[in-house]
């Protein structure tokens, strides 16, 4: 089983890594503006959304939802002005991972296992 730093290590990586690649290939974006908020939609290369969320001041800001190939919500992340905070999820499989951020520090991590007919916090 991973310790709190390896699970947290694990998914501020994947998270990250998922935004400069798609940020990188932004030939496969679309940006609209929306009010001061900018509103980006990152896509996969078979055309299916990777990514939504929003920019401010070109920092991410409020919910950010990330999509596998098959449009199945992997993460879903909450940003304050670039800063992580609030509640983020991941999803693999038959497991949830819960991170609590305040200010870009984690606070706790919940582990959720779906079994045949209940969910287990681990």
């Amino acid at each position: 089983m991973m310790d709190m730093k390896n699970v947290a290590a694990f998914m501020i990586f994947f998270f990250m890594g998922v935004i400069l690649y798609a940020q990188e290939n932004n030939d496969k974006a679309k940006f609209e503006k929306k009010g001061d908020l900018v509103e980006a939609t990152y896509f996969h290369e078979n055309g299916t959304i990777s990514q939504v969320g929003f920019f401010k001041d070109n920092k991410p800001t409020g919910i950010w939802k990330v999509y596998d190939e098959n449009g199945n919500k992997i993460t879903q992340a909450q940003y304050d002005n670039g800063v992580k905070n609030g509640r983020w999820f991941f999803w693999k499989e038959n497991k949830l991972t819960e991170v609590e951020y305040d200010s870009n520090h984690i606070v706790k991590v919940n582990d959720y296992q779906k079994t045949d007919s209940y969910i287990v916090n681990r």
